[in-house]
């Protein structure tokens, strides 16, 4: 049985099928994305995303974020309108993200199928729906599912220009282009990687030397359009960012991001195999007699590797110097080229029932992990902890959760309004400042003057609620400071 030729002779042509197939997948995802959107308990960074984001105005959004953040607005000045339009809300907060990642299956068709074809297309939809890695980002409201879709957008419009260059192409790529570095300062790397392969490839191709003009000006303005918030960029890379710190050599952290993308320790091997034979895409190899050469595609499989590996060669150089790497979050500006990478692996595969084999074993991993999580998701128990608060907390009682940024989190659902301290860095959320953050766990008098505050603010028969999550915390060294506060 030849299941693709089952398939043809139920359905009609392949156009048919391919679109009938591509909206099946993108309702798949949004399923899978919206399922149980609610059911997990905001995290810490959740909690922060919402404090950012719910502020009197927009002008507000911005200067919150360039005193008191790492990142750029685009997902923040989204996640405003969505609480102005939808309420304060968990499914409000996550929504942004779900969108991101239900696009993301028909933009993942069209880039595979305006490289390659529409059967590579397809298949890098039905990984991407599947993808456990950007199931959870599309049920966490944060700007890393965005910033996929965007680093996917500016892919496939740069390429569309590659392909056919004309001013009218340039626009989109310059709109997604600005969009990406707004999401997120990954979005940078990304940008300088891809020019990496398209301006080298312009420059030695003499006969294209005047689109390789327009391309540059198209850069130009990506920059310019990026001005306005320059200065506050320049300001928070000032911020220190001592809790990113990892004793992890660069080779350790690209495998941890091989097994955050595959969401599985032991079946990365398997995945990395996959993925290999897709870079092999690169090739044509003939058996008997053996022989290789470059193949047709070389050129589009070797922009996808150029910047996939660019853009993390370049977050982990500078990593070196200013931390700002993490694998299990940033990374994903380049996942849309694994999982396009992961179909070339499949389709190179060759032999049908060797590719619909190793097909079979990927989906039924991944469902496994889908299934997994979306019965049992586990974020934090913030939620819970709120609802004990909200019951037994008093009028006079004064909470303080330790380590401090456990109180976003925890405050999104609290009732009551109590007097709350975070332990070391804020009396109120809107002092908490992530640039002061490491130096506020030493300084000399942090323990007398919290417990000084404590007294003036407990009378009568108040109690203290201590709201505390043990174990490591991100500085080096605050776990000590807490266990002497506690003491």
């Amino acid at each position: 049985l030849d299941p693709l030729m089952w398939i043809r002779t139920q359905i009609g042509s392949d156009r048919t099928i391919v679109g009938v197939s591509i909206i099946a997948l993108t309702f798949l995802a949004a399923v899978l994305r919206i399922y149980n959107i609610e059911n997990q308990s905001l995290w810490r960074d959740e909690g922060i995303s919402y404090s950012l984001s719910h502020q009197e105005s927009l002008p507000d959004v911005f200067s919150t974020l360039a005193n008191n953040d790492l990142h750029p607005p685009f997902y923040f000045v989204l996640l405003y309108f969505a609480i102005e339009l939808l309420g304060k809300s968990v499914f409000a907060l996550r929504l942004i993200s779900a969108i991101a990642g239900i696009i993301l299956i028909p933009l993942g068709y069209t880039i595979g199928k305006r490289l390659f074809n529409q059967w590579v297309g397809l298949l890098n939809a039905l990984i991407m729906t599947i993808s456990p890695f950007l199931i959870r980002y599309s049920q966490e409201a944060r700007q890393y599912n965005l910033l996929a879709l965007m680093a996917a957008f500016t892919l496939y419009f740069g390429i569309r220009w590659y392909q056919k260059p004309n001013n009218r192409q340039l626009i989109p790529y310059v709109v997604s282009g600005a969009l990406l570095i707004y999401t997120h300062t990954w979005g940078f790397f990304f940008l300088a990687a891809l020019n990496l392969y398209l301006v080298v490839d312009l420059w030695l191709n003499t006969s294209r030397r005047r689109d390789l003009q327009n391309w540059i000006i198209g850069n130009i303005l990506i920059g310019v359009f990026y001005l306005p918030w320059l200065p506050a960029m320049l300001q928070q890379l000032d911020f220190r960012t001592d809790w990113i710190t990892t004793t992890d050599s660069p080779f350790q952290l690209l495998r941890l991001t091989f097994e955050y993308w595959t969401a599985a320790a032991r079946a990365t091997p398997f995945y990395l195999l996959i993925f290999l034979i897709g870079v092999l895409y690169l090739f044509d190899i003939e058996f008997r007699p053996f022989k290789i050469s470059l193949g047709k595609n070389s050129g589009k499989v070797m922009l996808l590797i150029v910047t996939a590996l660019a853009t993390m060669v370049i977050a982990l150089v500078l990593n070196e110097f200013k931390p700002s790497f993490k694998p299990d979050r940033y990374t994903i500006v380049v996942y849309p080229i694994f999982t396009l990478l992961l179909a070339l692996g499949i389709v190179n595969l060759r032999f049908r029932w060797v590719m619909l084999g190793a097909l079979f074993i990927l989906m039924a991993l991944w469902a496994r992990k889908d299934l997994y999580y979306l019965r049992d998701p586990y974020k934090s128990v913030a939620r819970d902890v709120a609802a004990d608060l909200n019951a037994n907390v008093k009028p006079n009682d004064v909470i303080v959760f330790t380590p401090d940024p456990l109180g976003q989190s925890v405050q999104f659902y609290l009732t009551t309004d109590h007097f709350m301290l975070g332990y070391a860095n804020w009396t109120s959320l809107s002092d908490w400042n992530i640039d002061g953050w490491v130096d506020a766990w030493f300084k000399d008098d942090l323990q007398p003057t919290t417990l000084t505050l404590l007294d003036e603010r407990l009378t009568g028969d108040a109690c203290l609620w201590l709201v505390y999550a043990p174990g490591p915390i991100s500085i080096p060294d605050a776990e000590s400071v807490t266990d002497d506060f506690l003491a």
